[in-house]
């Protein structure tokens, strides 16, 4: 008989350091927090072969051995804001910075924090998670328990109306199974539906000036590991841990065509142009940030003065665009796509997400 994946239970938490090859790992040292996913193909790996040719009289396979297992795989969610995305986020990013009693923006809201997370001095720094995944079965629970991930990336997909979606990519060193009949968790419950924050409530800025006529955001945080296979070692099975070699983030934003005022600047460097220019367009933090989003929930953060939602603030502090190729097709309306790459900026982070909610930020030390 089928069996519905409905029952599926996924969760993450942080770890306080890496196991390591030789070491032992304790469930019962993280937090877990379950969170709702829309589809989760997070799972162990693992390389089989077959012997290759050998001389003997046989023209087929004699056996077959393994080589490497390790634990890879992404996960689809529509992320709520009330505290479990802060420890993606962790992982995704490397470091903490939290304010109280003020938004994302640093006006004063009694009762609200607001969470920087942003790279480590040492960028090449990053989190070590565990992930839990909860299958049922028709009789009872299968359950994957995995340690020493970190995350590959982090995309966020912004429409042009509907909630916020997230894709997060992890690869790690070692899992195990069991029935999941021991397993407990930090959070009693799923965050509340009405935490996820809505594409119709918020703003997108380049250089301070908000484009309302945006239809599609992605954004990308890509932090370029290296893969399981460049992390074998002789007498172990699993991957060594991965690190990252080059981190970079990226942005495909498609506007409604209103007029040539961005595309002419991104090909000519001034509003008004006729000739290509060989310097790309490039746009630091002054005045503005030089690009900012921010989105925002349904759900007011409880006991805070004014009332104010749950947020999700997204600041790059130098960023590089470049136009696309009009294409134009009969029958439809005139778009326009940019692709934005953040640089380093002469001054302040590379990137930073702020979480405005109402926890204190234990749950992501």
């Amino acid at each position: 008989m089928s069996v519905p994946a409905q029952n599926t239970t996924v969760g993450f938490g942080l770890q306080a350091a890496e196991i390591g090859r030789g070491g032992t790992f304790t469930p019962g040292d993280v937090d877990f927090y379950k969170v709702r996913t829309v589809r989760s193909a997070a799972v162990p790996v693992q390389s089989q072969q077959v012997f290759p040719p050998e001389l003997g009289g046989v023209l087929t396979p004699a056996g077959a051995y393994k080589d490497m297992a390790f634990f890879g795989g992404d996960a689809d969610l529509l992320p709520r804001l009330e505290g479990s995305l802060g420890v993606l986020l962790k992982a995704a990013l490397g470091d903490l910075a939290t304010t109280t009693d003020e938004d994302s923006e640093g006006n004063a809201v009694t009762g609200m924090y607001a969470h920087t997370f942003k790279f480590a001095s040492d960028q090449s720094s990053l989190p070590f998670l565990a992930i839990r995944e909860l299958v049922p079965q028709a009789s009872g629970n299968f359950g994957i328990t995995a340690h020493d991930c970190r995350v590959s990336s982090l995309r966020l997909t912004v429409p042009a109306m509907g909630k916020l979606a997230a894709r997060v990519v992890f690869q790690g060193r070692e899992f195990a199974f069991d029935d999941g009949s021991g397993w407990t968790w930090a959070n009693a419950t799923f965050e509340k539906f009405t935490s996820t924050p809505d594409a119709g409530s918020g703003f997108f800025k380049i250089a301070g000036t908000e484009y309302e006529n945006v239809i599609g955001v992605q954004f990308e945080l890509n932090n370029g590991l290296t893969r399981p296979q460049d992390e074998m070692n002789v007498g172990d099975f699993f991957p060594g841990s991965s690190v990252p070699l080059q981190r970079a983030a990226t942005m495909r934003v498609v506007f409604r065509w209103q007029d040539d005022e961005l595309y002419r600047s991104l090909y000519t460097g001034a509003v008004d142009g006729t000739a290509f220019s060989p310097l790309p367009f490039i746009q630091e933090t002054g005045g503005s940030n030089a690009f900012e989003m921010k989105f925002t929930t349904p759900e007011d953060v409880a006991a805070t003065t004014p009332t104010t939602p749950f947020g999700l603030h997204v600041i790059g502090n130098a960023i590089t665009w470049a136009a696309q190729p009009l294409e134009l097709r009969g029958g439809g309306i005139v778009t326009q796509t940019c692709i934005a790459t953040l640089l380093t900026p002469t001054t302040g982070d590379y990137v930073n997400f702020i979480l405005q909610n109402g926890n204190d930020g234990t749950m992501y030390a």
